[in-house]
């Protein structure tokens, strides 16, 4: 494969934000988005090094002109924001073409009006508060990038886009036409301190009848076994249920994705339900006050072993730095809510990026898009973001060697699950309902049959909308 010293160098150029993106972070209260991004403390970084740097580098691209403008959403101080710049820099002194930036943690909100006026940046970060991707795709907003998918090269190299990332990472629509490019990968499960596990004489769970002897051993430690942001469910469903459901394999995980009814009265259901249920049971398996605390306070109280077990994404070490002691171990674990004789499974979603379909400047945008596919760039994105690669090309050590090892080990746990779905579908209602259900389930408020029933009443009605 021919690829120019622009990934290497690039790649060089680009540790700094690598470095700077685990050197310190702090709990903050943030809008508790499914893919987002986390709080740090900024370092800076010597953008304009990397921009002259890649000057030099050899470009076997076609030479491009004008402007670029793009929409990334981000909090102001953190690493991710310190990692985009450096990106865009790069892309700047590679091209030539002059990026018009909107960041911020507000940024979607405050180009809300000009999407609805018809006056959209050329390229959009579908992620963070603020953004609807359905509602932009099903509005006719977005253009269809197929040809980029299928056809495009990652810059500056010989190589395919599809064939540097895995066809079920992409998702294609009911007409055939792909409008998101995805750019990175993003999953939850466990954490837990694993010097404290050994401590106390628990193994690490990996399945279900493992997960209750751990449970068990913690509360007759004195501590509780598991806590979660009550007030946002998402984060138990992404970190124990949907795993658990994907451990019946891609096609059930879509069904149920797809609000079938039939999905939801299935056995499999039930017994994912009834687990949950009869481990939320136990006397003192849930941290007490677990329903109404946000994402912030549980992680403090699990922090402080009141629990042993929190539901979270691969974010987690990086949120919580500053606030972390020396001597805590913090390690990623995949959904122990699995069958003992199901395959460890994970569950990823996408990041992706999308070009506007009233783009000004398509030559460059197209360009910007293939330009995040490479090396070096998918590196920082990973850790400026904390989430992992969609590249099946790169070499995860080296990508991560400056990176925390809780995060890299995190990665590398996720990437190594025997059995990889991916979420598609937007839940909607259902995933509402869904979120109400196991709050009930973990407060023993309903039965599993209530909940089933729950589910499946949701799941019609998504149909009769449809």
């Amino acid at each position: 494969m021919k690829r120019t010293k622009m990934s290497k160098v690039l790649s060089a150029a680009l540790s700094a934000t690598m470095i700077c993106t685990f050197g310190g972070c702090s709990v903050v209260t943030s809008d508790p988005v499914e893919t987002q991004s986390v709080s740090s403390e900024t370092t800076s970084i010597e953008n304009t090094t990397v921009a002259e740097t890649v000057v030099e580098a050899e470009n076997t691209e076609p030479a491009l002109s004008g402007e670029l403008e793009i929409q990334i959403f981000t909090n102001e101080t953190d690493a991710a924001n310190n990692a985009w710049n450096s990106i865009i820099d790069a892309f700047e002194a590679q091209t030539g073409v002059k990026v018009v930036r909107n960041m911020g943690s507000q940024i979607n909100t405050e180009m809300d009006t000009r999407w609805m006026q018809g006056n959209a940046p050329d390229v959009v970060l579908l992620n963070g508060g603020g953004i609807n991707a359905d509602v932009l795709q099903s509005s006719g907003l977005l253009m269809d990038i197929s040809d980029i998918m299928n056809h495009g090269y990652v810059y500056g190299t010989d190589q395919l886009i599809k064939d540097s990332i895995g066809d079920n990472l992409v998702t294609v629509s009911d007409d055939g036409a792909i409008y998101r490019a995805p750019i990175l990968r993003s999953t939850k499960g466990i954490w837990y301190d694993a010097d404290y596990l050994k401590q106390l004489g628990i193994d690490e769970p990996t399945h279900y009848s493992e997960f209750v002897e751990a449970g068990k051993e913690a509360v007759e430690a004195g501590t509780s076994a598991l806590t979660y942001p009550g007030q946002y469910p998402s984060y138990c469903l992404g970190g124990l249920i949907y795993p658990a459901m994907a451990a019946y394999g891609q096609e059930y995980f879509d069904q149920l994705g797809k609000a079938d009814p039939e999905a939801f009265k299935s056995q499999n259901m039930t017994d994912i339900l009834q687990r949950y249920s009869d481990y939320c049971a136990n006397d003192g398996f849930i941290m007490p006050s677990t329903s109404t605390l946000d994402h912030t306070s549980s992680q403090i109280k699990w922090l402080n072993h009141e629990a042993t077990f929190i539901t979270v994404g691969l974010w987690l070490p990086d949120e919580v730095r500053s606030s972390t002691s020396d001597d805590f171990k913090m390690t990623f674990g995949l959904s122990p809510l699995i069958a003992d004789n199901q395959p460890t499974t994970a569950v990823f979603s996408t990041i992706p990026v999308a070009v506007s379909k009233d783009a000004k400047n398509v030559e460059n945008a197209e360009a910007f898009v293939r330009f995040l596919y490479t090396d070096a760039v998918q590196s920082a994105l990973m850790a400026g973001l904390s989430q992992i690669s969609v590249l099946n090309t790169l070499d995860y050590a080296e990508a991560t060697k400056n990176a925390d090892p809780a995060v890299a080990t995190a990665m590398e746990a996720a990437a190594a699950a025997e059995n990889q779905v991916y979420d598609h579908i937007s839940w909607g209602d259902v995933g509402t309902v869904f979120g109400n259900v196991i709050n009930d389930l973990t407060l023993g408020n309903i039965t599993v049959e209530e909940a089933q029933a729950q589910l499946i009443e949701a799941a019609e009605k998504e149909q009769t909308n449809k």
